[in-house]
């Protein structure tokens, strides 16, 4: 699979669990980070 695939994938994962009050963002090449809001 192509990184471009892998990556639109990974972004169809994180719509699924996320909630839409967290915020998602890509930060570098391969990172990622999730923020999670109303966790205790």
């Amino acid at each position: 699979m192509a990184g471009d695939d892998v990556l639109k994938e990974l972004t169809f994962k994180i719509a699924d669990i996320a909630k839409s009050s967290d915020t998602a963002a890509r930060i570098g090449d391969d990172e990622f980070a999730i923020l999670l809001s109303n966790t205790n």
